[in-house]
């Protein structure tokens, strides 16, 4: 599974009081594969989200972060 809260992105989805740095830090818990890396290097979840639900679908890819702890409203925040 990718890790949905880039650094510069994280205070779009927690909000004010909580650093960037302190947020990145949960994000980067997330195990990904050699070829997820690869796949989602240097670009923001906006964009390897759209490009995960083209390739699968929008279902599949919210059923695949579900079981990774990851609810809609947090997809929604990311891939917006």
């Amino acid at each position: 599974m990718v890790a949905l809260v880039p650094y510069q992105g994280s205070r779009r989805v927690f909000g004010r009081g909580v650093s960037s740095a302190r947020a990145n830090v949960c994000a980067n818990l997330i195990m990904l594969t050699s070829v997820s890396n690869i796949f989602v290097s240097d670009q923001p979840p906006s964009v390897y989200l759209k490009d995960m639900c083209d390739t699968d679908s929008e279902d599949v890819v919210r059923e695949r972060l579900a079981r990774s702890l990851v609810n809609d409203a947090v997809y929604e925040a990311v891939s917006s």
